[in-house]
């Protein structure tokens, strides 16, 4: 009695461009090739179909790890320029940037406030002064 193995169909089994479901990533990729002629660039990772070798070259980093645009501010890097770009502009925006967590934010009290949060000990002190200032800001808003 003979079987079939079906799988599961995932978002690597499905066409990116019409999003027909495929067993498996070599049919897609034939799909690709003979539906998508506009598209003749096939990723054999994924099975992306792309229409140009500039974007399919970006396209292969992400699979490859290979991030070679570092930003010069925070030192975090990024396999395409377009979002290296995008990335610089929160130092800009944003200069109090988070070494540890890559938040970024505009005041400095703000800045300071998200820190506590990467601190070992977290003394009920500083919270008590955080909701006292804030008790008080709102008291000086009602009353005037």
């Amino acid at each position: 009695m003979a079987t079939s193995t079906t799988f599961p169909t995932t978002e690597f089994s499905k066409c990116f461009v019409c999003r027909s479901a495929f067993p498996n990533l070599q049919q897609l990729k034939d799909h690709c090739r003979q539906q998508h002629t506009d598209m003749p660039y096939v990723c054999d990772v994924c099975g992306r179909a792309i229409k140009d070798s500039r974007n399919f070259k970006h396209h292969q980093k992400v699979h490859s790890g290979e991030k070679p645009h570092e930003c010069q501010d925070c030192g975090k890097a990024f396999a395409q320029r377009n979002k290296l770009r995008r990335h610089e502009r929160i130092h800009a925006e944003n200069p109090f940037y988070c070494r540890e967590c890559g938040r970024s934010y505009k005041s400095e009290e703000r800045f300071e406030r998200h820190k506590l949060t990467h601190a070992v000990e977290k003394p009920f002190v500083i919270v008590a002064y955080f909701r006292r200032n804030r008790l008080l800001q709102f008291n000086e808003f009602a009353n005037n």
